[in-house]
């Protein structure tokens, strides 16, 4: 009963701050990489910076940033930016010479374009919000699935300890497992593209 209602505590604070993450750092991403001072300042060094994965940056969002929703931010923001500034400018130009304007260019262009490096970001930031908010209930929330931990440490009671540990690490699998899936399905043209790539190889 406990590591439930733990359970129901973590996820009141994860769920509307890693979908606000998403919200700004999609929005403010794409906004700024459809801007055409900050795309031919940004180029060159998003060509430079392009091979890194996204948790490359993880130990400096968690360094510098206050919260996790703020480093998940900053990690989407950083995947949407990086993804939008990729697309490749004559694709751009064309979809404006063939009338695609606003929520059309926007929806039909742009994001199909960057959501590989977008769900990319998310999905390092999701790890990194399990972790975080984990440590930050273990030293300053009063419930939680950090907390059931550090609570059970803190009387040597390693029975529950362990329960709790295996518990929440069931809990993060099972969220990564369903994400994948759920990015698979969006991803879905990109899996096309492999296989078609592949029979055109062989």
């Amino acid at each position: 009963k406990q590591l439930l209602q733990g359970l129901v505590s973590s996820f009141k604070l994860l769920f509307p701050a890693y979908l606000g993450s998403i919200i700004f750092g999609i929005s403010g991403g794409v906004y700024l990489g459809l801007n055409r001072k900050v795309r031919t300042i940004l180029m060159p060094y998003v060509h430079l910076l392009s091979p890194l994965p996204p948790t490359l940056f993880v130990p400096y969002a968690i360094a510098v940033l206050p919260s996790f929703q703020s480093a998940s931010i900053f990690l989407i923001f950083i995947g949407a930016l990086q993804g939008v500034l990729i697309i490749e400018k004559h694709y751009l130009d064309n979809s404006k010479m063939l009338g695609l304007k606003g929520k059309d260019f926007l929806l039909k262009v742009v994001l199909p374009a960057a959501s590989p490096h977008i769900l990319s970001g998310a999905g390092t930031a999701l790890i990194m919000s399990f972790l975080i908010l984990t440590m930050a209930e273990m030293f300053g929330a009063e419930s939680g699935m950090g907390y059931f931990i550090q609570y059970y440490t803190d009387f040597a009671q390693y029975n529950y300890v362990i329960a709790g540990t295996i518990f929440n690490c069931v809990i993060i699998l099972t969220a990564l497992v369903l994400f994948e899936r759920l990015k698979k399905r969006i991803l879905f043209w990109t899996n096309l593209k492999a296989d078609s790539d592949r029979k055109t190889a062989k």
